[in-house]
């Protein structure tokens, strides 16, 4: 487990540094602080649903990419148990 831990630290951090940019781009953006505030026609827990699918489907990227770079093979070294 250990060896996974390095790993499971950088999604981690690619997840935030994602989420602290998205952050930082809805408040300085005049299109984007514009679309968030038009929110009336929108399912706002479906969106964070989708959201948070999103940073996971960004995780597992990152995870085969990793694993690309050191192997080059398009696979991942965790298992479903």
């Amino acid at each position: 487990m250990s060896d996974q831990l390095p790993r499971i630290l950088s999604a981690i951090t690619v997840v935030l540094a994602c989420v602290l940019m998205a952050g930082v781009i809805a408040r300085k953006s005049l299109f984007y602080r514009g679309l968030l505030q038009d929110t009336a026609h929108r399912e706002l827990p479906l969106d964070g649903a989708r959201g948070l699918l999103a940073l996971g489907v960004l995780a597992h990227h990152c995870d085969f990419a990793h694993q690309w770079l050191k192997t080059r093979q398009w696979e991942s070294e965790f298992k479903l148990v």
